[in-house]
């Protein structure tokens, strides 16, 4: 009776007082018995009781905002700077071309995330332009880091205009457009070259026009003083602009040696030459 009480209670098992042979068969047995009974009963009792899984945030909320020192919009999330808006927007000091530049952090989101950024903000972003994003993506980030993180105190260097940032980030906007247009149609007439270079029997991979590079030289604008003043990267780059002339990828190889950041030395020459040049101090 007992045999068969324990069959009901435990289909599939062996009654323990049946068991027969060496220590290592009941070892055995006993193991089995563990794992077909109690860890079953256990798994199957935790996932009934486990509740569902909670999303971190409101992801249909896309007011762009800064909660618990993370930037969130809508499916966008990523960790910010709430101490420094530069290092949060990859600008001044973290920008493009400076020293410090590797420690920005919307310059350096993946393009996923960028990507993602970009649609809750109505940009598109195929095919990816990262500059031209980061450039208008700056603005809601902007506003969110005023918004959750300002302080005149902490902060008496920086001013807090809603109207301001308002304005321009439509302004940015309009911008955007327009050389994105460009970005696509400059992209569409590569491929085209490509697609024709291929059809002709060109097994390249890519096809690159290559136009011819201006001479950069200083003006009267550019003085001793002006460039006794400066510091970082633009201080070498000025003083060889002072005494020579020539293209970027000329001027790139002469300074290369004196520049402190792991950037490219013509990318660095690229970035500052057009800016000097609105200011007036080069030409081309």
């Amino acid at each position: 009776m007992e045999k068969d009480s324990w069959k009901m209670m435990h289909p599939g098992t062996q009654n323990p007082q049946t068991v027969g042979g060496s220590p290592k068969a009941l070892l055995s047995y006993l193991t089995r018995f563990h794992q077909t009974t109690f860890h079953g009963m256990t798994a199957a009792k935790l996932a009934k009781e486990k509740p569902a899984a909670k999303p971190e945030h409101d992801l249909n909320n896309l007011t762009p905002r800064i909660e618990n020192g993370h930037f969130l919009q809508g499916p966008v999330k990523f960790a910010v700077d709430v101490d420094d808006l530069f290092r949060t927007l990859s600008c001044g000091a973290f920008g493009i071309g400076q020293q410090q530049e590797r420690h920005g952090i919307l310059a350096n989101l993946g393009e996923t995330e960028l990507k993602r950024f970009a649609e809750v903000n109505g940009l598109p972003a195929k095919p990816f332009a990262r500059e031209l994003l980061i450039e208008v993506l700056r603005c809601p980030l902007q506003d969110a880091w005023y918004k959750a993180c300002y302080d005149p105190v902490v902060h008496p260097g920086l001013h807090d205009n809603p109207e301001k940032r308002a304005a321009n980030f439509e302004a940015r906007k309009q911008r955007f457009h327009t050389l994105f247009e460009n970005y696509t149609r400059a992209a569409g007439e590569k491929a085209e070259r490509l697609k024709a270079s291929l059809a002709n029997g060109n097994s390249r991979q890519h096809v690159f026009v290559k136009k011819p590079e201006g001479t950069w030289a200083a003006t009267e604008k550019l003085t001793k003083k002006l460039v006794a003043e400066m510091n970082g990267q633009q201080k070498p780059i000025l003083e060889w602009l002072l005494k020579n002339k020539g293209t970027k990828s000329e001027i790139a190889a002469a300074v290369a040696a004196k520049l402190t950041t792991k950037q490219k030395p013509e990318l660095v020459v690229g970035h500052y030459l057009p800016e000097w040049k609105k200011k007036g101090w080069v030409t081309t």
